[in-house]
């Protein structure tokens, strides 16, 4: 599941940055929609951290948040529409590690699990 996190931590400094960084003639809708985003990556992060206390799994937070941000630092900011791109394209990976995940775990891991896919 620490895949799982980095990947929902990468998603929500990204979508902050580009939040911060979106500029143009759509930039009230992005940059709305974008707050949006990082906020609801965000709470999937902190209950995939939760989970996996709740569950005794050792987690290592400052290697999850260096990961992220060695991710965010390698994926550059070019424009809102790349960000959108760029986040899509991490969804679909976050939902296929999630789904290599998911049947190792009880019925409410899986639940979150399957939540944070339907959502994505």
């Amino acid at each position: 599941m620490e895949d799982v996190a980095k990947t929902l931590r990468f998603m929500q400094f990204y979508a902050h940055e580009a939040h911060n960084l979106c500029s143009g003639d759509t930039f009230f809708s992005d940059h709305d929609h974008l707050g949006g985003l990082y906020s609801t990556y965000e709470d999937a992060y902190d209950s995939v951290i939760e989970r996996m206390v709740g569950l005794d799994i050792k987690v290592d937070l400052a290697k999850i948040n260096t990961e992220a941000a060695a991710l965010l630092k390698s994926t550059k900011y070019k424009d809102c529409k790349q960000s959108f791109q760029t986040l899509l394209k991490t969804e679909k990976l976050l939902c296929k590690t999630i789904e290599e995940y998911i049947a190792k775990y009880s019925e409410g891991t899986k639940q979150l699990l399957g939540e944070i896919c339907n959502q994505s």
